[in-house]
């Protein structure tokens, strides 16, 4: 029977002991070890400009490169196959970008610490394969977490939809009304989505409420010149802002608790199919088990007459 490797097929694989040690607790682990490296020198670029973080830097792409090596020629025939994976292909990407980087770094071409540096999306790549320790990681309640938050992604995309709709409709409605009396925060649709989006968050709306009450005179020095139509207006302040905080709150609430009941309802339908598979199981079993004591039973029987006719055939006179 044809057996599976993750992206590889037995009889497609490389070779079976380089497999095998790929496969190994060992040499993910080693992996594992490399990427929380990788990523902890990256954070650590970011505070510090040392010769030696550029030599860690070399060993941890040199350690990349021989790991996405063994990868390659584990994979086999299967070279497709193994690419098709998002983790895989993240892999190999920081392999080669880092060895492109390298030459780049050696021809002059980019400076070794140069802040300005445009192979960013390298490093970021090396931060992309942190992804990997909530995989590997065999606490329940990290796998059940990872689980939830990869369920509930794509209905929260949908979910937002209402949330952006408020946004744009008070953004746009804000724009109509305080244009004249803040230009910073409303004076065209842009600059009032992103003020709305931000109140939004129950953050910063006191802020504005205040300038949008009490004219733009409220502005911070730096803004002050822009206030040349200070027109506050109270009651439509607090009723433009205090409709929006609480229509926003109470649906950013109804989105979260929407989500976590349909992850919940997919946890129990997941349960009860589970539950539905092992008490199928169970019935096969014993189904099984009944025909083998049967079967057993008509063995012992056979044997018993066998032995019965055999010990009359020794017994016919001649």
């Amino acid at each position: 029977m044809e057996r599976t490797f993750g992206y590889m097929r037995e009889d497609q694989a490389g070779s079976s002991n380089l497999r095998v040690f790929v496969r190994s607790s060992e040499f993910r682990v080693f992996v594992l070890a490399l990427i929380l490296m990788g990523g902890l020198t990256v954070g650590l670029q970011t505070a510090l400009d040392s010769d030696g973080l550029v030599m860690v830097n070399h060993v941890l792409l040199a350690m990349f490169v021989v790991e996405a090596a063994v990868k390659l020629v584990a994979a086999g025939n299967c070279v497709v196959a193994y690419l098709s994976d998002f983790y895989n292909l993240v892999d190999t990407a920081v392999a080669v970008g880092g060895v492109v980087e390298l030459g780049l770094t050696a021809a002059g071409v980019v400076q070794v610490h140069d802040p300005n540096s445009r192979l960013t999306p390298f490093m970021a790549a090396r931060l992309l394969r942190l992804l990997r320790l909530f995989g590997a990681v065999k606490v329940t309640g990290l796998n059940v977490a990872a689980r939830a938050v990869g369920a509930g992604a794509p209905m929260a995309m949908l979910a937002m939809f209402p949330l952006a709709c408020i946004v744009y409709i008070y953004g746009a409605l804000g724009c109509l009304l305080w244009r004249a009396n803040d230009p910073v925060h409303f004076g065209d649709l842009w600059s009032s989505l992103v003020s709305m989006l931000s109140c939004s968050t129950i953050r910063s709306w006191t802020y504005l409420f205040e300038i949008e009450a009490y004219g733009c005179t409220r502005y911070t020095p730096n803004h002050l010149i822009r206030c040349v139509y200070p027109s506050g207006d109270k009651a439509a302040a607090v009723l433009f802002f205090v409709s929006f905080v609480v229509l926003a709150g109470s649906t950013f609430v109804g989105l979260v608790a929407g989500i976590s009941v349909h992850i919940l309802r997919q946890v129990r339908q997941q349960r009860e199919e589970c539950s539905a598979v092992l008490l199928r199981f169970n019935e096969l079993h014993q189904v099984l088990t009944r025909l083998r004591e049967q079967v057993d039973a008509n063995s012992s029987t056979i044997l018993q007459l066998k032995y019965e006719t055999q010990d009359k055939r020794d017994w016919v006179p001649h």
